[in-house]
């Protein structure tokens, strides 16, 4: 984990591949908040496929006042695209479908 976070901090991309319950997600969220507390403006983008999870971590983000969006069949549209392009959400999670197959992923890029 800490070598996740310190990867992640310092701007690097990283692809977390374990098992379930070994702490992936938090070496997400860890970065992201020192930056957010060193006055960063910082997105990150979880590509997951487990819409489920998604959620119940946006969900999480938000109670600590990140603000966050999974994007989902549900609410897929030019508007969310373009509240993600504008910087409205720190946190964007989408599935792989979503991410590689979506007309209006392009306003993201």
């Amino acid at each position: 984990q800490i070598k996740v976070v310190l990867a992640l901090y310092s701007g690097k991309h990283v692809i977390g591949c374990t098992a379930t319950g070994t702490g992936k997600t938090l070496s997400f969220w860890i970065p992201l908040i020192m930056a957010l507390e060193d006055g960063q403006d910082k997105m990150t983008i979880i590509i997951t496929p487990l819409s489920l999870l998604g959620k119940q971590n946006v969900e999480m983000l938000e109670k600590a006042n990140i603000r966050a969006i999974a994007i989902s069949q549900e609410n897929t549209s030019a508007k969310t695209f373009k509240d993600v392009e504008d910087g409205i959400y720190h946190v964007v999670v989408m599935s792989p479908e979503l991410a590689m197959g979506n007309e209006h992923i392009q306003l993201m890029w």
